[in-house]
């Protein structure tokens, strides 16, 4: 996983490098729309499994609608395609979306910001029980339970800080 955000980083710093462009002036308002694409990484600790947490990288996009300078709405979803193993919490390819708010201050060269944003997880392979029942002739009734797989989706909340790089105009790290 290490090898993942090292790559992830020397990637960030080379283009911000390679591909230099006149900062945005002051007096520029900060675009209505910006889409984005990033990698992202997924880490799940189920509380049945005692092998530790899983790490799994993904991809996605962002779409965000500054109202102000300040205050926008943002929309990001993310796919994880690497399998998790099959428990009751998670299992399977996960996919997740987060939509909320994002506010702070944008200076000359970068911005500064907290985001708000409620979503859910969704895993494609989750272990569910159903109940199947069996009469013993003369005896009492036994259930048993039946296992199967199937998706299962978790509500998810994503809070924290944002901190955004201007090297151009239309570029955004």
């Amino acid at each position: 996983m290490r090898r993942d955000a090292f790559f992830s980083t020397t990637l960030m710093i080379l283009s911000v490098l390679f591909f230099p462009a006149p900062a945005r002036a002051q007096s520029d308002d900060a675009p209505k729309a910006e889409v984005g694409v990033q990698f992202s990484s997924l880490s799940v600790t189920p509380p049945e499994n005692f092998e530790g947490t899983e790490n799994k990288p993904g991809f996605g996009g962002r779409f965000t609608y500054n109202l102000t300078d300040n205050f926008a709405l943002e929309a990001e979803g993310n796919f994880f395609p690497t399998k998790s193993s099959p428990n009751i919490s998670v299992g399977g390819r996960a996919v997740q979306a987060q939509f909320g708010v994002k506010a702070g201050k944008r200076f000359e060269r970068f911005g500064v910001f907290a985001k708000a944003r409620p979503g859910f997880i969704s895993f494609g392979e989750a272990v569910t029980f159903t109940e199947g029942q069996t009469v013993v002739p003369g005896g009492p009734t036994f259930t048993f339970p039946i296992a199967r797989l199937e998706r299962k989706t978790h509500l998810s909340v994503d809070l924290g800080g944002v901190l955004e790089f201007y090297p151009s105009r239309r570029t955004m790290v």
